[in-house]
């Protein structure tokens, strides 16, 4: 995540997309919290064979630091 934080002061406030990926057993963040923790936003998204779905709603596993949260059902 220090890598990041200096891309996007490195590129005056750039966003930097970071991708990573949940565990075979669970829809949570495999490996370290600090991932989600630094994140500003996390989006989940989800194949369920019949269509594809995003969410950055905290009850999908999402996060959205500011701004309005849209999920699965909005």
């Amino acid at each position: 995540m220090n890598g990041a934080r200096s891309l996007v002061a490195e590129r005056d406030g750039a966003p930097v997309i970071v991708v990573h990926h949940t565990s075979k057993e669970s829809d949570t963040l495999r490996g370290p919290s600090a991932f989600r923790d630094n994140a500003d936003v996390v989006w989940v998204l989800k194949d369920d064979r019949n269509a594809f779905s995003m969410s950055s709603r905290p009850a999908d596993g999402g996060k959205l630091t500011d701004g309005r949260r849209q999920g699965f059902a909005d």
